[in-house]
C-alpha cells in the first residue's frame, strides 16, 4: 500500500493520496520514513499543488522525524521566499495563517 501511495504522491494525484491516507492511516504511519520522504520530496520536484501538499503536511505532522522536518523547513523557507505566484507558498494558501500554523505544530512536534 505504501507504493501506491508514494506513486500517487510523486504523481501530484493528491485526490489518491489524500484518500489512502484515510483508508489505510495505520499502515501508511507504520512505513513514516517513505511516506514522508516522498512526501518532502514532492515539494522539491513540482511546485503545482502547493496547497493539498501544505494540508497533507498538516495531516502527516504527528510522524515526522527530524531529519524530513529540517529538509521540509528549508523547502518552505525557499518557498516563502519565493517571488513568483506559483513557488511561493502564501500564495497558495487562502489562509496564510494556516503556513504559520503548520510551523508552529511542526516545531512543537520537535521539541
Amino acid at each position: 500500500m505504501i507504493e501506491f501511495y508514494t506513486n500517487a504522491i510523486e504523481a501530484n494525484a493528491y485526490d489518491i493520496a489524500f484518500y489512502l491516507v484515510k483508508v489505510y492511516e495505520d499502515e501508511i504511519f507504520s512505513n513514516y520514513h517513505k511516506a514522508i520522504n516522498a512526501h518532502v520530496k514532492s515539494y522539491q520536484l513540482n511546485k503545482r499543488f502547493l496547497k493539498s501538499k501544505l494540508h497533507m503536511s498538516k495531516m502527516l505532522l504527528p510522524i515526522f522525524n527530524f531529519n524530513s522536518a529540517k529538509v521540509f523547513l528549508e523547502i518552505l523557507q525557499f518557498s516563502l521566499n519565493d517571488l513568483s505566484i506559483e513557488g511561493n507558498i502564501f500564495s497558495h494558501s487562502a489562509n496564510p495563517l494556516l503556513v504559520m500554523c503548520l510551523l508552529y505544530e511542526l516545531l512543537k512536534n520537535m521539541i
